[in-house]
């Protein structure tokens, strides 16, 4: 979609219904997770984007047909050939992007896992978080958990890893209603960050790598400095749950919610510069 104009400049479609994650590779491949919550079928897809077309599939998730959440929640690609997904399945899965074929499995969670995000300084670590309130360090080759983070009081959703004061930082939102920020070395909670009233869905760090941005189902978005662990502004606009943001150029912000809108913010005076309605379609991913 051109965001100044709100076209739609190309279509993907595919016979499943309900897609998770959208992630680009490089100008002409990017890559899918989705899941067909009739027939449990879930796959990670590999799209030329000129083209629209499907390049390739990847299958190897488990059905979770019976759960009520369900199928491959998310995607990250850790490197030019490798990327790892995750699952309702309670798996970490590492895919050959150029073949297709499942490199590694990684198990140690016990509920779903929702997110897996690469360590920027090492690719061959992972971190992931879950359903069942936990955070996890994962070496790859070895398919080993190095370590385990626990504090959070319900499902972690949704995770970041950020270089704060030349540290690896990691910063979690939760159903707990909470942001947790916590030093990789130490292996511990630095600071709870508090302010939305209903579930943390999506967080993601600025570029300066001292402010995050969380969404909520309490339909704001909070910028929060983390050098004070504060909260500079709070974002107003949208009418239901804030699914997904994206930090975009020029200190701007763009948000996707369940009330069929994206807005663009601006980061510095918190106004909401432009709305682009999307016909009431939930808007999970950007």
């Amino acid at each position: 979609m051109n965001l100044n104009t709100a076209e739609i400049i190309k279509e993907f479609k595919d016979d499943i219904n309900h897609v998770n994650c959208v992630q680009v590779l490089d100008p002409k491949t990017l890559f899918t997770c989705s899941s067909d919550y009739n027939s449990g079928v879930q796959k990670i897809t590999k799209w030329h984007i000129e083209t629209g077309q499907i390049l390739q599939t990847f299958k190897g998730h488990l059905d979770t047909s019976n759960d009520s959440l369900q199928g491959v929640m998310w995607i990250e690609i850790i490197s030019n050939n490798r990327l790892a997904s995750c699952g309702w399945d309670k798996t970490i899965r590492i895919w050959d992007i150029t073949t297709g074929e499942c490199l590694k499995v990684l198990k140690d969670h016990t509920n779903g896992v929702y997110r897996v995000k690469a360590l920027f300084s090492n690719e061959n670590q992972l971190i992931s978080c879950s359903e069942d309130t936990t955070l996890k360090l994962w070496q790859i080759d070895s398919e080993k958990c190095l370590k385990t983070f626990s504090g959070h009081l319900k499902a972690i959703r949704c995770i970041d890893v950020i270089l704060l004061l030349n540290k690896i930082t990691i910063v979690s939102g939760s159903e707990d209603n909470t942001v947790k920020v916590w030093n990789l070395d130490r292996n511990d909670c630095v600071h709870t960050l508090k302010g939305h009233c209903h579930f943390v869905v999506c967080i993601q760090a600025l570029a300066n790598n001292e402010q995050i941005v969380s969404g909520s189902e309490d339909s704001t978005i909070r910028l929060w400095c983390l050098k004070a662990f504060t909260a500079l502004k709070v974002f107003k606009g949208h009418g239901m749950v804030v699914w997904t943001l994206k930090v975009l150029p020029n200190d701007h912000l763009i948000s996707g919610s369940d009330d069929g809108t994206m807005k663009i913010w601006d980061l510095n005076s918190g106004r909401c510069v432009k709305t682009i309605d999307e016909s009431n379609n939930f808007i999970q991913i950007l």
